[in-house]
């Protein structure tokens, strides 16, 4: 799934709003599976999604990516990515630096996620100022590697055991939501 802003758009935003993305399954991507390439205000919602064999060529491929905030510092930017499965690929998520976004307008949360048999050199790429809550993962053999993580990432509470990380729970959804639901067919 990319979300860009062709050159001759007169849109300029790429996408804004609630998005939700949930319940899908994407296997054997080569580079980026849900990329935001241009993004602004909005609550971003990925969640109960399964990822596997992706990006397992070298390189920033996460399955989540957000590339480049077009808003500005008043924007509030909501990211949520919760209750995936990431297997056998690079990384889980990828935020590229964004001057404009602070803790002040923007919460990143990446929780209750299950990433197994993964070899990227990161697990969550933060680059942006905004402190990334990863609590409550299981990373790869439940063991956290530091070095896996780039910025500033919580990533307090780590399961250890794979088959204790909860399942989807219900999630109250704002009103005037967007929700993709994206099948490959083989094309």
């Amino acid at each position: 799934i990319k979300i860009d802003n062709p050159a001759n758009s007169a849109a300029k935003y790429g996408i804004k709003g609630n998005v939700v993305i949930s319940d899908n399954v994407f296997d054997s991507y080569q580079q980026y599976v849900i990329w935001f390439r241009l993004y602004q205000a909005g609550t971003y919602t990925i969640v109960n999604n399964t990822f596997e064999n992706l990006g397992i060529t070298a390189g920033s491929h996460a399955a989540a990516n957000f590339i480049s905030f077009g808003g500005a510092q008043e924007d509030q930017v909501s990211i949520n990515f919760a209750f995936n499965s990431i297997y056998n690929s690079m990384m889980m998520v990828r935020i590229d630096a964004a001057s404009a976004l602070t803790d002040t307008n923007c919460t990143v949360k990446v929780n209750y996620n299950k990433m197994d048999g993964c070899s990227g050199d990161y697990y969550v790429k933060n680059g942006t100022k905004v402190s990334v809550d990863a609590k409550n993962n299981y990373w790869n053999s439940g063991v956290v590697d530091s070095k896996k993580n780039t910025g500033t990432i919580d990533t307090a509470n780590a399961y250890t055991d794979i088959s204790d990380v909860p399942t989807v729970g219900s999630f109250d959804e704002a009103s005037n939501t967007y929700t993709i639901n994206y099948d490959l067919n083989g094309g």
